[in-house]
């Protein structure tokens, strides 16, 4: 999988914070309700949805405050950048490609720019671990690494969840 990045500022529109995910009062807004889809589970602890990014097409930005794992359904290239349109990373997503954002990059706030002539489809599995949540880091800038290991989110290389403490 081929992936170049960049971390230098872009020249997208400019987004306020309340569209990529805080809502007018500084209430939280969903990923998913940024978007504008539907959950498919709507569990207490999982939470899913279908994003599908179309040639050309920008998705609204939106903030992660959870770990979620990324099933690519339809691969496609495109860009990952800030709600105020800093680039984070180009690349491209493969079709059965699976991926972990841990969180050591939370919380994440991001838009996607489908830069191919195809349609990109992915399922977001979000996982609410209250337990595990409270015991971890937050990063001081969460757009500060960049890896070519997920195209989606190229900068968050392969996280493994944190391992139980005795």
């Amino acid at each position: 999988m081929s992936t170049e990045t960049s971390t230098g500022t872009g020249t997208g529109t400019s987004t306020s914070a309340r569209s990529a995910g805080g809502g007018p009062d500084g209430d939280v807004v969903e990923p998913w309700v940024a978007l504008g889809t539907e959950l498919l589970v709507d569990e207490e602890y999982v939470k899913a949805w279908v994003e599908r990014v179309g040639p050309g097409e920008r998705r609204p930005a939106h903030t992660h405050r959870h770990p979620w794992i990324t099933v690519v359904v339809s691969g496609a290239a495109g860009e990952s950048r800030t709600p105020d349109g800093e680039l984070i990373a180009v690349g491209s997503a493969a079709t059965g490609d699976v991926r972990f954002n841990g969180p050591d990059r939370l919380p994440f706030s991001h838009y996607l720019a489908n830069t191919s002539q195809d349609t990109l489809v992915m399922v977001a599995v979000e996982l609410r671990d209250p337990a595990a949540r409270a015991h971890l880091p937050v990063p001081a800038h969460p757009h500060a690494h960049v890896s070519d290991e997920h195209p989606e989110h190229p900068e968050q290389p392969h996280a493994q969840p944190p391992s139980a403490k005795d």
